[in-house]
């Protein structure tokens, strides 16, 4: 790795000269913008450390009532031996892509060229370790955890070595371009979601069960990661800008960020309105009759803002903008499209949410980014910037078909949503009285 590097530094040393160690506090600004940096990076790591205390109390907690000393002690052992082998693997990879990501932000083609190394190596030491811990999980059972009944936890924590690995590219590169916030928000996310997997399969499966739910908890940070929004976003941009040119990327964004100010007013109001009340209809009659009621108006209110944007477009662009931007009307109108399609995707999200429907919801938050980049990184070789659009509103369009068929049962038959699960649980007991009897 450190061969690898020297050469990208050699190879790009004009790029050194001209943005030094420490861009993104340059000249007059360094010592004000490092200042303000320190305190940004206090508060965020401030509230980090404090949720990752509050969570880390629940999880002993439940390790100790539930798990007892023995399993307290085996949890550490594999939390242990993961720890280990991602130090091992990635810690170099993230040192390097931290300190040497932000020599590159002026050379797009030295970043990608950068990134594309750290990358494959890291996907390179991720199918090793799952290939060796799988291929020891054997012996490594007996060795660490004194049981071979642990194999299945053994192979799972091969599997977040992967996603630790594969994590600390992206979030070392993130950190690089001073994008802390996000980074912070990801490990959170992660945090609570690994508690949620960790936690219930204590409860319900004992030592096992906490093991393997130990070892799903570390690989949660990968996909979490991938789909953060924000990180789509830093894709797509740089794709743009360095295909298209750095204009390019300007005018999208000027695009999407015409979208982020009217779509944000409705999605406010809809989460002031529409969370409380879905918990007072869920479970009832009304539950439909509130859906559909109120993506009308949602639905309504983002088409209408939309066709009246996209009306005056020219004007629009000239007074949030400058004449500069006009090329953005061209971009506008898939781009209102697929506004549209994402409020109507969103508010049956709230539905899936509040009915805890998490694997739907799950899987549409994992495939919908990936959808989104994946068209942009098809459609814009062949047809420029409005490329991204046309990606936006395919994305769009399927996160609204996934929800809709998710909520088919509420949506077309009119359930209150918790009638199919009731009834299965009824049928589950009935089952047990006569197995008993």
């Amino acid at each position: 790795m450190d061969r690898v590097i020297e050469r990208l530094r050699e190879s790009e040393d004009k790029v050194s000269a001209r943005f030094p160690p420490g861009f993104a506090a340059p000249g007059i600004l360094g010592r004000k913008a490092g200042g303000a940096q320190w305190y940004r990076a206090l508060g965020w790591g401030g509230i980090h450390s404090l949720l990752r205390l509050v969570l880390s109390f629940i999880s002993i907690k439940f390790t100790a009532i539930y798990l007892g000393p023995s399993g307290l002690a085996l949890v550490a052992q594999l939390g242990n031996f993961i720890s280990i082998c991602h130090g091992m693997l990635g810690g170099g990879l993230g040192t390097a892509t931290a300190r040497l990501y932000p020599e590159f932000r002026s050379d797009w083609a030295g970043r990608r060229r950068f990134l594309a190394t750290a990358w494959r190596l890291a996907s390179v030491f991720a199918v090793v370790s799952i290939l060796v811990i799988a291929l020891a999980s054997g012996p490594l059972a007996r060795w660490l955890l004194t049981s071979d009944e642990h194999g299945t936890a053994v192979m799972l924590a091969g599997l977040a070595v992967a996603s630790l690995v594969l994590n600390t590219v992206i979030m070392s590169a993130i950190n690089g371009a001073g994008e802390l916030g996000r980074v912070v928000i990801s490990n959170l996310i992660a945090s609570v979601v690994g508690c949620a997997v960790y936690v219930p399969a204590s409860v319900v499966w004992g030592i096992p069960g906490g093991l393997i739910g130990f070892a799903i908890s570390q690989s949660v940070c990968l996909p979490v990661s991938l789909v953060m929004s924000p990180l789509g976003l830093i894709l797509i941009r740089d794709m743009v800008a360095s295909q298209l040119g750095l204009a390019t990327a300007g005018l999208w964004q000027a695009t999407w960020r015409l979208s982020e100010v009217y779509l944000g007013v409705v999605m406010a109001s809809l989460s002031l309105y529409f969370h409380p009340r879905l918990g007072e209809v869920v479970g009832t009659p009304a539950l439909r009759k509130e859906i559909v009621q109120t993506f009308v108006q949602v639905v309504g209110i983002t088409a209408a803002t939309a066709l009246t944007i996209f009306v005056l477009r020219d004007w629009v662009v000239r007074i949030v903008f400058t004449a500069e931007f006009l090329p953005v009307r061209d971009l506008m109108p898939f781009q209102l499209l697929g506004d549209v399609l994402r409020m109507a995707a969103w508010t049956l999200g709230f539905v899936l949410v509040a009915l805890v429907r998490s694997r739907w919801y799950i899987t549409s938050e994992i495939l919908i980014p990936a959808i989104y980049f994946g068209g942009a990184m098809y459609l814009v070789p062949k047809f420029g910037a409005q490329g991204v659009t046309w990606a936006y509103c395919l994305a769009g369009a399927t996160h609204f078909a996934i929800s809709v068929f998710a909520l088919r049962d509420v949506l077309i038959r009119g359930s209150d949503g918790h009638r199919n699960r009731r009834s299965s649980l009824s049928n589950s007991a009935s089952r047990r009285r006569a197995v008993r009897s």
